[in-house]
């Protein structure tokens, strides 16, 4: 990480300490999305696994990745995902779209990233769909499309709990498979990463979240990527990596940009339990000693 930060510095940026955490200064989001695309070029080889994740900033970061159409990492993954009811995943993938409307892989495909991912014939690991890559698809020599082959018999029949364990066994291939692993992460409005959920926004018939972890230790102690059901409150259903997946990772990312971010920012760096405010993860010595933090927002 010092030749991290030693690259950083010597683009002249101001990267100052707080609670252990090595935060990266920057003007505004639009700077920030540049230093962190230098920084991505700088760090990502094709050793490396990069883990996406959803939200606004990313999305500015993942649509001027397909643009300059620089980075070459070995494949590309998710962090997280948006779950949607089954009888719209056939539909979706027969359309060769994502399988819900506000996923995060959608977000992906809408700012160009999945087709700069096949053109380049790089492998992205999706969690709703199966893998993507470029020999497993066809381009239309005159008008340049590609096109995918039918895959609306996979996965779709499947359960929420039987994708999320799928995915599990991916990203232990991908841990296994590959040397370098990087995962890009925000932080919600109020303090979740990733999509591990905080306490004040999950939903009245939701689960509770110390019950929803209680559960999570029975059933899935060592799990690196877990699914669960907020229906009726924020998060809705989602399958995310845990602190465990998150923990594997030798780089984490973490981009906070804006004013609406402010409150994220005062609940992260409070006290008080990670299970409350996720983002307070992200503090532990173990992992701030391998995180880049970028914010445009005093701290």
């Amino acid at each position: 990480m010092e030749k991290v930060f030693q690259f950083l510095r010597e683009r002249g940026q101001s990267i100052y300490t707080n609670q252990g955490i090595a935060v990266v200064s920057v003007a505004d989001e639009k700077d920030g999305v540049v230093l962190v695309l230098s920084l991505l070029e700088y760090i990502v080889d094709r050793r490396t696994v990069l883990y996406l994740s959803g939200g606004r900033t990313p999305k500015t970061l993942y649509a001027e990745i397909a643009r300059e159409e620089k980075l070459r990492p070995s494949a590309f993954a998710m962090v997280d995902e948006r779950y949607g009811p089954p009888a719209t995943h056939a539909l979706a993938l027969r359309a060769g779209e994502p399988m819900q409307d506000n996923s995060n892989e959608k977000i992906l495909r809408d700012t160009g990233l999945l087709r700069y991912t096949q053109m380049r014939n790089i492998p992205f690991y999706s969690i709703l769909n199966p893998v993507i890559s470029r020999s497993e698809a066809t381009r239309n020599p005159i008008t340049d499309e590609i096109s995918h082959p039918d895959m609306s018999g996979i996965r779709n029949d499947k359960k929420r709990e039987q994708v999320a364990e799928a995915y599990d066994d991916t990203v232990r291939s991908l841990l296994a498979q590959y040397q370098k692993h990087i995962a890009i992460l925000g932080v919600g409005l109020d303090g979740h990463t990733a999509g591990i959920p905080a306490t004040a926004s999950l939903g009245l018939q939701g689960v509770a979240l110390r019950e929803w972890l209680d559960h999570l230790d029975e059933r899935n102690r060592n799990r690196m990527i877990i699914d669960y059901d907020d229906k009726e409150g924020f998060y809705k259903e989602r399958i995310t990596m845990t602190f465990l997946g998150l923990s594997m990772m030798d780089i984490l990312i973490v981009l906070v940009f804006g004013e609406d971010k402010k409150k994220a920012l005062e609940l992260m760096f409070s006290d008080g339990s990670e299970e409350e405010v996720p983002s307070r993860f992200l503090k532990r010595p173990e992992i701030a000693k391998k995180m880049i933090f970028l914010t445009d927002r005093p701290i």
